[in-house]
């Protein structure tokens, strides 16, 4: 009698123990190397801080351009130019705060900027649906706010010898950069009009040449704060200037001080778009969006943290959920808008300061001339501080009242990879949302159409699920003729007895009415549709806080319980799908193994679900449960095609005669 196989043989231990192992060790290595990563960051930036060179404050610079970090271009640096006494800087008149529907805002007379950014309709928890008052912005770095003016730049348009163009760029000095600067309050409407405007000036004098004027203007019911900025020439001469704007100064994490990120996918990012001037008779030109992340925008240069066309429109920073865009209602007043690093925090006990983090900056074209005495038009700009909404961000461009569109839904985007674009996907994603949206209108609850969904889209797949089974039954059947057909070539190694041997299996195999291709198939049909769903869960604003039985937010990891012997709570959806995974491979007919390397390659594919378990933890909850519904149909769908489709069918009457001999001869 031959010997029974052993149950688990020296593989399966093997890779039983693998299995085990990346799930435990490879979160381990998730942290450590996502650790590794902001610290060669900080480190990346402290480099950067030491190498920039800190100009002279008696020194100005003829250069109409600037970097991208507001310090002057590198160039032959003139000499000393006559700046005139010291302007006097006022005294600090404090900071405002401001409270619509929508926003809660604080201004500061230093740098005349907006210091924090709140909105008070969010929750800090969306889990627990309680603390209302998200924080978007804060001072991150020290000394950077949000539309404060890092550099301005004014001076003669041609100018000689004797008549340097002056930067205020400087720590300190008569050079003094403005956004260090305190600014005179000039009017404050402490509150709204009957317009729903609230009203705030404040005003510079730089060289005791030029007064800047900063206007904030903010809405009772708008989600966009607007600036408007003027110069006004009191020298003797024309002149022409310039200046760097700070939009969002670096953006919070959207969750709670102590953990803001919920899971290692949540990022912060820049997103960019400009567009090349439309033709005379065009009016509708869409823009091209860079995407930069923070580690591009502290070591990639120049030329890859920077949009610079003819007309540059807007510039985003968003987090999981949120985002502060800073509009330049001109498209061309701006020659380039780049994203710039923002300092993060990492020994803080806020953790939202411990990320890495990019901020956004515009830089002014050099203006027209300006004659002795005449005042600019006003430089306008929006900053949007809300959710990553289309339908908000649309109702935000229909409120501004652009000349041409400013597609500022473009900046939400569901699916992305290696920092470029999938507009397949991302079109997908959008068509799907819209089919959830309308099952929460119906159910009320995004869980229950996840669950729809899944059977739609599952349904919508059958007749290849079911075309997948029935040919690996038919390879199955097919086993002891491709056997047979190894055997007769077993000794032949000639490429032209391979390629005879191969020739025969697919004759073999297409009578037979079998394809190794066919069990594929549904799983390359079905990964757009994983890509979509990962970009909604973990993008669209509507999953912010969904609950569904435990499940208190569907854009995070289920968390049903904390572990005492592991760092990490129990995520129950991950370890449900992979039994019943398992389960589904055991109702699914295999084609049995004619060689050693496939029954190795069959014994690897049963720790798959422990792979899976290990590569799927942390994704978001909403995902997982499409994937254990899926299972759970994928069950059902194998009985039932096992069970009816699949009955083997009676074998044919044999000819006459035929059958009386056989019966004789037995």
């Amino acid at each position: 009698m031959p010997q029974q196989p052993s149950r688990f043989d020296p593989v399966q231990i093997f890779g039983l123990i693998v299995a085990v192992g990346l799930l435990i060790g490879g979160q381990m290595y998730l942290q450590k190397k996502h650790e590794a990563e902001r610290q060669a960051w900080l480190k990346t930036q402290e480099e950067q801080r030491q190498q920039q060179p800190v100009p002279p404050a008696n020194v100005t610079n003829a250069s109409p351009q600037a970097t991208p970090n507001g310090q002057p271009a590198p160039g032959p640096a003139p000499g000393p130019a006559p700046v005139g006494p010291a302007d006097v800087e006022p005294a600090d008149a404090g900071d405002i705060a401001v409270e619509s529907e929508y926003l809660r805002l604080v201004f500061t007379a230093r740098g005349a900027a907006l210091r924090q950014a709140v909105l008070p309709d969010q929750f800090i928890r969306p889990a627990k649906k309680e603390e209302k008052g998200l924080e978007l912005l804060a001072e991150i770095e020290p000394g950077k706010l949000t539309y404060a003016l890092p550099r301005f730049e004014a001076g003669p348009p041609e100018p000689g010898r004797n008549q340097e163009r002056l930067v205020f760029d400087a720590v300190d000095g008569p050079l003094k950069a403005l956004s260090r600067r305190v600014w005179a309050l000039d009017s404050n409407s402490k509150g709204f009009d009957a317009d729903g405007r609230w009203t705030i000036r404040y005003s510079a004098t730089v060289a005791q040449k030029y007064a800047i004027t900063k206007t904030f203007t903010v809405y009772k019911d708008r989600r966009y704060v607007e600036l408007e900025i003027g110069v006004d020439n009191k020298s003797a001469a024309p002149v022409t200037f310039s200046y760097s704007l700070n939009g969002p100064a670096g953006i919070l994490l959207d969750g709670p001080p102590e953990d803001p990120k919920g899971n290692p996918y949540v990022y912060i990012v820049a997103e960019l778009a400009g567009r090349d001037a439309p033709a005379p008779n065009q009016q509708d030109l869409t823009p091209d969006v860079l995407q930069v992340s923070p580690q591009t925008a502290a070591t990639g240069g120049v030329e890859k943290a920077n949009i610079s066309r003819a007309e540059n429109l807007w510039g985003a920073v968003k987090n999981h959920f949120y985002m502060a865009d800073l509009i330049s209602l001109d498209p061309t007043q701006l020659i380039r808008i780049t994203a710039v690093p923002i300092a993060s925090k990492p020994q803080d006990i806020d953790k939202r300061l411990a990320e890495p983090n990019t901020g956004v900056m515009g830089t002014r074209r050099d203006s027209s001339a300006l004659e002795p005495g005449g005042v600019s038009r006003g430089d306008r700009y929006a900053l949007y501080l809300g959710s990553s909404d289309e339908d908000c961000l649309a109702q935000a461009e229909a409120q501004l009242k652009p000349p041409q569109p400013l597609y500022l839904s473009l900046a939400m985007k569901y699916y992305d990879m290696g920092g470029y674009r999938w507009p397949r996907v991302d079109w997908l994603a959008r068509q799907m949302l819209a089919v959830f949206r309308g099952l929460h209108w119906a159910f009320g609850n995004y869980g229950v159409a996840v669950i729809l969904l899944t059977l739609i889209i599952k349904l919508c797949l059958h007749p290849l699920q079911r075309k997948q089974m029935v040919s690996m039954t038919k390879l199955q059947k097919l086993q002891p003729e491709l056997k047979k057909l190894q055997e007769k070539y077993k000794n032949q190694t000639t490429p032209q007895a391979r390629q005879k041997m191969w020739q025969e299996q697919q004759d073999i195999m297409r009578k037979g009415g079998a394809s190794y291709g066919a069990g594929c198939l549904p799983v390359f049909v079905q990964m757009p549709i994983w890509c979509a769903l990962y970009g909604i869960f973990g993008r669209a604003f509507d999953m912010r806080g969904a609950e569904f039985l435990w499940i208190k937010d569907l854009s995070q990891t289920d968390r049903l319980m904390p572990l005492p012997f592991w760092p990490q709570e129990l995520n129950l959806l991950p370890v449900i799908y992979a039994g019943l995974n398992i389960l589904q491979m055991r109702l699914t007919p295999q084609p049995k193994a004619t060689d050693p390397q496939q029954e190795m390659q069959q014994k690897m594919m049963q720790f798959m679900p422990l792979i899976f378990t290990l590569m799927f933890y942390r994704m978001p909850a909403g995902l997982m449960l499409y994937f254990a519904v899926s299972a759970i149909y994928g069950i059902c769908e194998t009985w039932y095609i096992r069970k009816f489709l699949l009955k083997d069918q009676p074998a044919a009457t044999p000819p006459a005669g035929k059958g009386v001999v056989a019966a004789k001869a037995g």
